[in-house]
């Protein structure tokens, strides 16, 4: 079970030590899903599964709760998350192989063009390997040795096969597979956003299944957000299925709004409206916070090249028959 030392409010991320700094709070966000794109391209390059890189990301939102962006270059800290996630969860990587495809992603090269044999790569490769060894001892020593993290991938695996076996009567075998696939690249998204340092695991898994059956129009799960204690509605059975009571619904509404502000930054060509959609038909509360992301261009997503190709981050479930984007979900669905 995540400690509760490693969950924060929204306004902590007013009071990090980046805020200290003069940082503002969606530049220090703007600069964690840059690393976490960089993080994601390098860790798929490796052959690594949804599991160890979003330990890795978790370990990155974690570290600069308490450390300083200017103190620790995103690329580098991001890749030493990488290195060591690997080696928790069991799929260790060389680190010298993991260097090499940090250098090579860094320059926005193409694996198969990159080039490891000349004195200028190994010294490069040399400088990566020596930054990720000590980038990852510096990850060790903040995180306090609590490296172990609890993944919203099983509970939302539960869920969707929990609706399988009780709300298939109200939707077509269809609809629950692009419920299935929204959800995990919901999921997926999720970890470019402070939502894994914001809530408990099992609430960004049913944030997300929410959004996805949203999305479908499985059913009208914003009653579920409006349910009192003691309902006996549709709304009281939504929240029995989902395995949150009326005392956690806030933090729904925390990762909701997360999932709001992340979309609306994105450009449209990521096919962001597939998911602003949804959201804006949920009842959100408001309030008169700043979004938390600035708004992105196309070419701005990742300084390093154009952004991580979506198809092969999109749903990487333990059963994902094949991957999805947001536009390539609404596309094969007739949307």
């Amino acid at each position: 079970m995540t400690s509760d030392q490693w969950l924060f409010t929204l306004d902590d991320l007013e009071r990090t030590p980046s805020s200290d700094d003069g940082m503002d709070v969606q530049e220090q966000l703007a600069e964690r899903a840059k690393a976490i794109e960089f993080m994601f391209r390098v860790g798929l390059t490796l052959k690594l599964t949804m599991t160890p890189l979003s330990t890795a990301a978790t370990y990155f939102h974690r570290f600069f709760m308490r450390r300083a962006h200017r103190d620790f270059p995103y690329r580098e800290t991001a890749i030493a998350c990488l290195f060591l996630a690997a080696k928790i969860e069991e799929t260790a990587r060389k680190v010298t192989d993991t260097a090499q495809m940090a250098m090579a992603k860094a320059k926005n090269l193409p694996t198969s063009e990159a080039s490891f044999d000349n004195d200028q790569a190994r010294a490069e490769v040399e400088l990566w390997v020596k930054n990720i060894l000590t980038y990852e001892e510096a990850v060790v020593s903040v995180l306090c040795f609590d490296l172990v993290v609890d993944h919203p991938q099983t509970v939302l695996e539960d869920l969707i096969q929990n609706w399988q076996q009780h709300g298939a009567n109200v939707v077509d075998e269809s609809r629950l597979e692009h419920l299935q696939g929204f959800a995990w690249t919901l999921l997926n998204d999720s970890f470019r956003t402070p939502l894994c340092i914001l809530v408990p695991h099992d609430i960004v898994a049913v944030s997300c299944f929410i959004i996805a059956a949203q999305a479908i129009g499985a059913c009208l799960l914003d009653e579920f957000l409006a349910q009192s204690p003691g309902a006996t509605s549709a709304s009281a059975s939504a929240c029995r299925l989902l395995g949150v009571g009326p005392d956690r619904t806030h933090l729904v509404h925390v990762s909701l709004r997360v999932f709001r502000d992340w979309y609306a930054s994105q450009p449209s060509s990521v096919g962001r409206f597939a998911y602003l959609d949804p959201l804006s038909s949920l009842p959100i509360p408001t309030d008169a916070r700043v979004p938390l992301f600035p708004k992105i261009t196309a070419d701005t997503i990742d300084d390093s090249g154009s952004p991580a190709d979506l198809d092969e981050l999109g749903s990487q479930s333990p059963q994902a028959d094949g991957n999805r984007t947001p536009g390539g979900i609404w596309s094969s669905y007739g949307m």
